[in-house]
């Protein structure tokens, strides 16, 4: 009679630990991809909030310069970048405002870039 062992066998159980690594270090990496795809969503929201509060403040103090604005802005803690290029359009009584917002000073990575236009007041 043939005696034989009840179990798993030293092959099987490699086979096993490179199987449930090869799936655990693919849940990792999805998961790192997740939180720097998170932070990026995070940074493009609130630079357009950012870039909305400007339009607004120009508009209600009735920005009627053409020309190039930088400056900067705190949101949520961080410095906000942003630069107002603010140009004539084919109607004289409106002028389009483009608003560029980046985390860095060379405005190199733009996170929001919204165009406005705004009524020009005649008193």
């Amino acid at each position: 009679m043939i005696n034989r062992s009840v179990g798993f066998t030293l092959i099987e159980i490699l086979v096993a630990l490179v199987v449930i690594a090869i799936g655990m270090s693919a849940a990792l990496k999805l998961s790192n991809q997740n939180i720097i795809l998170q932070t990026e969503l995070e940074n493009r929201t609130y630079a357009n909030w950012v870039a909305e509060n400007l339009v607004i403040q120009m508009k209600l103090q009735k920005v009627m310069e053409t020309g190039v604005i930088k400056g900067s802005d705190n949101m949520a803690g961080r410095i906000w970048y942003w630069q107002a290029d603010i140009k004539p359009t084919f109607d004289a009584d409106v002028l389009q405002l483009r608003m560029r917002v980046s985390i860095k000073k060379s405005l190199e990575n733009t996170l929001a870039d919204i165009t406005a236009y705004l009524p020009v007041e005649t008193t």
